[in-house]
């Protein structure tokens, strides 16, 4: 069980990981297959004795802690109705298992499939998984909190990291792009830390990754929602507006200003939906143009970081280099707007309460 920090193989268990499961778990594997799905970590289905069970396997920056961490919180969100799949403890009653230089763990296989985005029923499938989960995450309160690598970072860090990956690289050889945002990206960073501080709304656990890709469906109703990975504490609307790019964007029309590219009665309709699950985010709706701009920023350092690092190749840089640009400085015209149409979900909702 070993890979790399960011991207795992996508592999079958060998014989002697195989072992080690029967071992650790009592668990007679007659077949497996690996699921696709998944930037982190190397998941596999699998067939045993004890029925149909799922091995997820982390990359080995992920440390024992963190892992046990989003086990817990996986086994509390299962234990209060919310479909996330069942932890299960091995031979030695622990919910993550050790081997060489990763971890792995055993957990319940969900029935189900994700749902397709021309499904109608996806803003509703989507924004009801998001508020079940954020109401439930609201309420776990634990002493410490163990999050990603690439999560456990401030903005300025990350922003000092690309510097230093840019000035490795040496003059002449930095993207004009990356080259004209450079000297405006410190302002960029200070300015948005400085009202992220400045926000008066507590954080809690969110996803951090949530998408409609991390539902499951069957018989027209949620049956699975997966992925933990990047559970950290910040606002609720960072999960809700990192769907945004996804179901409320027009990606044709790239030449048009963002705010004339957003479908906003679908933005409307994802509040409505999601306020029936979690009234109290009429609270927080003020803080989601920040949220976006979160996103856009870590996305785009990340990318950058990643490319100057070495750790990963040109053709994803090129394809994605642009693309987080537009979040960075939301205009106040778009914010605003974005403000006024949530609040609009919410009160057409709130007649229904």
């Amino acid at each position: 069980m070993v890979g790399n920090q960011r991207l795992r193989e996508r592999r079958c268990l060998n014989e002697n990981e195989i072992l080690d499961i029967q071992d650790k778990y009592g668990l007679k594997i007659s077949k497996q297959k690996p699921f696709l799905e998944g930037m982190r970590s190397n998941t596999l289905f699998l067939e045993t004795n004890f029925g149909k069970k799922v091995i997820k396997i982390y990359p080995n920056n992920f440390s024992y802690d963190l892992i046990k961490f989003q086990t817990k919180v996986c086994n509390y969100m299962n234990s209060k109705g919310v479909p996330t799949p069942k932890i299960f403890s091995n031979t030695k009653d622990c919910l993550v298992t050790p081997y060489q230089d990763a971890h792995y763990i055993i957990m319940q296989h969900l029935q189900g499939k994700p749902p397709t985005l021309d499904n109608p029923k996806i803003i509703p499938w989507t924004f009801k998984g998001l508020a079940l989960s954020l109401n439930t995450l609201s309420k776990f309160k634990p002493k410490e909190v163990y999050v990603a690598p690439e999560i456990d970072i401030s903005l300025t860090e990350q922003l000092n990291e690309l510097k230093e990956a840019i000035r490795r690289r040496g003059e002449g050889k930095v993207d004009p792009i990356v080259e004209s945002y450079q000297g405006r990206l410190d302002n960029i960073c200070q300015h948005v830390e400085t009202k992220l501080n400045n926000l008066n709304v507590s954080k809690q656990l969110i996803l951090g990754d949530y998408n409609s890709g991390s539902l499951l469906i069957k018989d027209g109703e949620i049956s699975g929602i997966l992925d933990f990975d990047l559970l950290h504490l910040q606002h609720k609307g960072y999960d809700f507006m990192h769907i945004f790019d996804i179901f409320f964007i027009d990606k044709k029309s790239k030449n048009l200003p963002l705010e004339k590219r957003v479908d906003w009665v679908k933005l409307k309709d994802s509040m409505m939906f999601y306020s029936k699950f979690d009234p109290e985010i009429v609270d927080q709706i003020y803080t989601f143009p920040l949220m976006h701009q979160v996103l856009g920023l870590r996305s785009i350092l990340d990318i950058w970081g990643n490319y100057y690092s070495g750790r990963s190749d040109r053709k994803y840089f090129e394809e994605k280099k642009e693309f987080y640009l537009p979040r960075l400085e939301i205009p106040t015209k778009l914010g605003e707007r974005i403000i006024e149409t949530l609040n609009e979900g919410y009160m057409e909702a709130s007649k229904r309460f």
